[in-house]
């Protein structure tokens, strides 16, 4: 199960207010961090793993390295959740 590491937002300006506009959220799982998006005529989170956007140039032991990252990080994340 993803857990939520951060919601990254924008501040746009409308009518003179200032709404925080969600862009994406940034998830950790076991070993892979995602980003989850929403368009306007999806209804479900498009969730991208950063290893498939970045593993065309990075060495496989960058990859490994990359997964045991996000593992530790899944693990603090899992301490601070309980």
């Amino acid at each position: 199960m993803p857990l939520l590491l951060k919601e990254v937002r924008h501040t746009v300006f409308k009518n003179n207010k200032s709404h925080n506009k969600l862009l994406f959220n940034l998830l950790i799982k076991e070993e892979a961090l995602l980003i989850s998006a929403k368009c306007r005529d999806v209804a479900e989170p498009i969730n991208i793993n950063l290893e498939t956007i970045l593993s065309p140039y990075l060495e496989p032991e960058d990859v490994k390295d990359l997964r045991r990252i996000a593992k530790s990080i899944y693990k603090k994340k899992l301490k601070q959740a309980s």
